[in-house]
């Protein structure tokens, strides 16, 4: 039902000309990333550990399966956000701030980081 309606809504946009740039999943940590940080503040301080880039791959296989199926014969492109973000380990938190504002969600500190850079580098490859 889902890959349907999203393929029908990148049919629509791109029957009118318009570019389409779907963004793969921001990697879920699965666990509370500010309370982990405040915690380890008191017992480790630093920068909270993070989450391996196969564990994520794993995670998002599907989903990652379905926005290459719908994009399928150049109708939209994908922005691979793990890529972008990850080494081996996907970060939760960067030089002693958080990355996450919870378990799945980007801070407003990680969006500033990483979005401008991501839609520089999608909407620059015309």
């Amino acid at each position: 039902m889902l890959r349907k309606a999203l393929g029908e809504a990148v049919d629509r946009l791109a029957a009118a000309n318009r570019r389409v740039i779907l963004v793969s999943g921001i990697p879920e940590m699965g666990r509370d990333i500010p309370g982990q940080f405040l915690s380890a503040a008191y017992i480790r301080p630093g920068d909270v550990d993070g989450l391996p880039l196969k564990r994520v791959r794993a995670r998002q296989t599907g989903s990652d399966a379905l926005l290459r199926a719908v994009a399928e014969g150049g109708k939209a492109e994908v922005v691979d956000f793990p890529q972008i973000i990850c080494t081996d380990v996907c970060p939760a938190s960067q030089d002693g701030k958080l990355l996450y504002r919870d378990d799945d969600h980007l801070s407003v500190y990680a969006a500033k980081l990483y979005v401008p850079g991501m839609m520089d580098s999608a909407l620059g490859s015309d």
